[in-house]
């Protein structure tokens, strides 16, 4: 009779146990029931289940935005014809956000290189507020506008042109999100994460929005300051199977965060920056190898050209480092929605040349 009692109250324990974690997991924006890869993955920034470190890759998301210029191509140009090599043997790739005024002529070119084309608006027009309040159609015009020029005006395949990043980071909260869910993206980069300074700092890998996230959500770890979606509006209701590519913040030298690394208050010399850059790499390698961002305006080149020095040398230097790859965000999301341990990647499909 007690042991029969005994097994009463464990199950019972264990029920509630289930229910408590699915509660805490949906609270952090996650998916608890029926979310599996490749479909659905959940906010985290924990390694793939029942992979160690050394066995999953460093993979760096090095994307680029506003439109090709006769001015910007130049820098475009040299990094695409580098030769560096991610460890089997293929180009690195980057991502490109397009919009505004912007030659197809090039983006043709960078497309043929093996770079990815994505969407930034057609506008990205000021003010940036104007972002928040536009309507459904105002963001459908915005969002496929750029798309149908790259398709009719640079030849790129529309099945190739996935993914969308808002403009300033400004997003259209549910309006903008269905629209992307509605003509069939696959994927959006504009949610900022992170905490408000670098202690207990959370690098996210990228997850899907089946489970609504919550503006004003507390981070993964206790006591610690921060939000799930930083932005000033986002997006609260379910996209099944959409998947955000976080804007994973960064912190400067004195510790304040940004989002776009451009944004950050930059070392004054060339050896301290590429060596603050490689500094942040690390704390991604040596932790949970969640995916690095490296966003950036093409302005942040044009101002001071030694930075483009800066991003070379970087570029250069991660490429010497096991196991890192430099991936366009879609070939990088593939191997997120199929991960394989590192033995196996250099025969990974999606990212043969």
């Amino acid at each position: 009779m007690m042991g029969h009692r005994s097994a009463e109250s464990t199950h019972y324990f264990l029920v509630v146990l289930v229910v408590l974690s699915a509660s805490m997991s949906l609270s952090l924006g996650l998916s608890v029931a029926d979310c599996r890869l490749p479909e659905c993955k959940g906010v985290t920034s924990e390694m793939p289940k029942g992979f160690s470190r050394d066995e999953i890759p460093q993979i760096v998301l090095v994307t680029f935005d506003d439109g090709f210029t006769e001015k910007n191509i130049k820098y475009y140009r040299e990094l695409s014809k580098s030769g560096l090599k991610n460890p089997n043997g293929c180009p690195i790739s980057f991502t490109f956000f397009i919009s505004g005024e912007n030659n197809y002529t090039f983006s043709k070119e960078m497309y043929n290189d093996g770079h990815e084309m994505a969407s930034h608006t057609m506008s990205h027009a000021f003010p940036v507020a104007s972002w928040s309040n536009k309507t459904y159609d105002e963001y459908r015009d915005e969002i496929n506008g750029i798309k149908n020029n790259l398709v009719k005006k640079s030849g790129i395949p529309e099945s190739d042109i996935k993914g969308f990043r808002s403009p300033f980071l400004q997003m259209g909260g549910d309006i903008q999100f269905q629209v992307l869910k509605d003509l069939g993206y696959v994927w959006d980069s504009s949610i900022v994460m992170g905490t408000d300074n670098d202690q207990g700092r959370e690098q996210y890998w990228p997850f899907t929005l089946d489970t609504p996230l919550k503006s004003k959500l507390e981070q993964e770890k206790p006591g610690v300051s921060g939000k799930a979606c930083m932005n000033e509006k986002c997006p609260t209701k379910s996209y099944p199977g959409l998947w955000e590519i976080p804007v994973n913040r960064w912190y400067d030298n004195n510790k304040k965060p940004c989002s776009l690394y451009d944004g950050c208050d930059q070392p004054n010399n060339k050896k301290k920056y590429v060596k603050f850059l490689k500094e942040a790499l690390y704390k991604n390698y040596y932790t949970t190898r969640a995916p690095a961002g490296l966003f950036l305006h093409v302005n942040w080149v044009l101002t001071e050209p030694y930075k483009f020095e800066v991003l070379k040398q970087f570029l250069e230097e991660i490429t010497e480092i096991e196991n890192v790859w430099i991936l366009s965000i879609s070939k990088a999301l593939e191997w997120i929605k199929n991960p394989q341990k590192m033995k196996n990647n250099s025969n990974f499909d999606a990212w043969k040349c």
